[in-house]
């Protein structure tokens, strides 16, 4: 798969200012971005960042990563 040319910042404000009420037309045109995009990171981006946040708050507390999955180990 192609890598995004768009940081993870960026990608973040974007969703952000739609959260706001600026019309995702308007978001899009001005970042040069398509609305799929667009929708596509509101719908995944959270996902990514909460998991991503998750195991960084694990490993800053020392708790050692578990899985339910018994085909994963740690």
């Amino acid at each position: 798969m192609k890598a995004s040319k768009v940081p993870e910042a960026q990608k973040a404000f974007i969703v952000k200012q739609g959260e706001q009420g600026t019309p995702v037309s308007e978001i899009c045109r001005e970042a040069g971005t398509s609305q799929a995009g667009y929708f596509n990171w509101k719908k995944y981006g959270d996902l990514l960042l909460d998991w991503r946040t998750a195991i960084t708050r694990q490993n800053h507390a020392g708790i050692p990563w578990q899985s339910d999955c018994p085909w994963i180990s740690a």
